[in-house]
């Protein structure tokens, strides 16, 4: 799965949660960091998460914005580790991953 964060369209953590939760299509998304990483722990794998003009946001969300990025690398550390703690079932490339551009 592809998921694509557009930063010049977000002028507030609320702007951020209303596109990610275009792709989690969840039916209740709490709109917060902890709606946020229950999705990413449960969306199907490989997922890649994409966010453009990061520097835009950046500026726009200021401390906001590292909190939502620290969700992500939680989640990129936490899908790197399934492999490890259950290979039976994930291969290596099953994992959440994310890219600020």
């Amino acid at each position: 799965m592809l998921i694509e964060i557009y930063g010049k369209d977000i002028y507030n953590e609320l702007d951020f949660h209303r596109q990610f939760n275009k792709y989690a299509q969840w039916t209740y998304y709490g709109h917060n960091l902890n709606a946020l990483w229950d999705v990413l722990r449960d969306m199907e794998l490989p997922t890649h998460l994409i966010w453009y003009d990061s520097e835009i946001s950046k500026a726009r969300l200021g401390e906001r914005f590292t909190l939502i990025v620290s969700v992500l690398e939680d989640a990129y550390k936490d899908s790197s580790e399934l492999y490890l703690r259950a290979p039976k079932f994930y291969t290596p490339d099953e994992k959440f991953t994310y890219e600020l551009k």
